[in-house]
């Protein structure tokens, strides 16, 4: 496949199979992403999900009596997995606009040249360097090429009664619902923000990042106060 090898997927998916818990274990989407990092023999990120999804529905498939029942990945998870990564390639793209932008600034101040700062942060965090200019034009092919994956995806899955378009950048929160009938409480994940724009996929990051911090700040505060309340008793 002859394509521009600039891409921020490979990196997020990548970045995803090495998420842990707090307890240290390996998340299921970590799992999920180092499984699907073992198929189709080239570096396109779709085209390694959609070879995972086939050899998932396969193997469920071929699952009977004799082999036991199919405990595997749910070719299905893939759906909403494709979201999640998409998600994770717009944090990655963010974080090297803003390592570019910081070069700058400095090189400004300081008279000095060079973009070995940036550099770096597109080695460690993205694996491959993307210029400024060029950021958006990646981030949205990235996005063109999943997308156009998660569409065939759907059109596998067409039984499925509900399956949510993929978009550049999509935020989900958790709420609490009540069963009409049970009335019994349970949690659900609801859509709190969608976009398609990467002018507004990094407003919206900026916003998530911004109140990380203040919240952050604001933890960090309470446990100096309970540590030295702690203290004043002890003493």
């Amino acid at each position: 496949m002859t394509k521009d090898t600039c891409t921020f997927l490979l990196a997020a998916l990548n970045q995803i199979s090495e998420k842990r818990d707090v307890q240290n274990s390996y998340t299921n989407d970590a799992l999920l992403a180092d499984t699907i990092l073992q198929y189709a023999p080239d570096d396109v990120v779709p085209m390694k999900i959609a070879v995972a999804f086939n050899a998932f529905r396969d193997a469920r498939r071929g699952a009977n009596e004799a082999t036991g029942p199919y405990v595997g990945p749910k070719p299905e998870a893939l759906l909403s997995f494709t979201q999640r990564v998409m998600n994770k390639a717009c944090w990655l793209a963010r974080a090297q606009g803003i390592a570019q932008t910081k070069q700058d600034q400095e090189e400004e101040i300081r008279g000095t040249t060079g973009i070995d700062f940036a550099q770096d942060v597109a080695e460690e965090r993205c694996e491959s360097y993307v210029s400024r200019d060029r950021i958006p034009d990646v981030i949205l092919s990235d996005f063109a090429d999943m997308a156009a994956m998660h569409s065939v995806l759907c059109e596998e899955c067409d039984y499925l009664g509900d399956i949510e378009p993929l978009v550049l950048f999509g935020q989900r929160v958790k709420v609490e619902k009540i069963d009409e009938e049970t009335g019994a409480v349970y949690d659900d994940w609801v859509s709190a923000f969608e976009t398609c724009s990467w002018t507004d996929a990094l407003n919206q990051m900026d916003t998530i990042a911004t109140n990380l911090r203040e919240s952050n700040a604001e933890q960090n505060l309470m446990d100096r106060i309970r540590e030295r309340m702690a203290g004043k008793d002890a003493a």
